[in-house]
């Protein structure tokens, strides 16, 4: 799915999916350089879109204020996971210790969740637009489990 279907899908579920604003390069540029790292153009362009996205099963954060982006990064560097920040970036939170991250480098984006116990990074989507696909399906299977338990 690419970036703009999820912002659609996103919008038509807003009872699930909660959307930041835009963010325009300056926020993102003001974020890079409180991280000192390099948001990839995959998660690059969803931020233009939406600075931030809060789903059922976690969250994105946005790159300023209270639980930005530089704050999560700054909580993984003080954890001292073992995770190389400078070739995955680490953007949505499960809020249970887990992390997907992004190559840096890939162009496409490739997603990898890190391991909090042995900083490890499995590979979970050869493209960030795979795990947009994942992230819609974990949504709205969170979804359906709510309306299973309110019948």
């Amino acid at each position: 799915m690419k970036v703009r279907e999820f912002s659609h899908w996103a919008q038509e579920h807003d009872d699930i999916v909660q959307l930041g604003a835009t963010a325009g390069e300056g926020r993102i540029k003001d974020a890079e350089k409180k991280m000192g790292l390099t948001v990839p153009n995959a998660l690059r362009e969803l931020y233009r879109l939406h600075d931030g996205v809060e789903m059922a099963h976690g969250y994105i954060p946005p790159l300023a204020g209270e639980g930005s982006l530089p704050e999560m990064i700054d909580i993984i560097k003080d954890a001292d996971l073992g995770w190389d920040l400078k070739t995955w970036l680490p953007f949505f939170d499960y809020q249970n210790g887990e992390y997907d991250a992004v190559e840096v480098a890939s162009p496409k984006g490739r997603i990898g969740r890190l391991d909090p116990k042995s900083g490890e990074v499995n590979e979970i989507a050869k493209t960030f637009e795979e795990w947009l696909d994942v992230a819609v399906r974990l949504t709205e299977k969170f979804e359906e489990e709510v309306q299973e338990a309110d019948e």
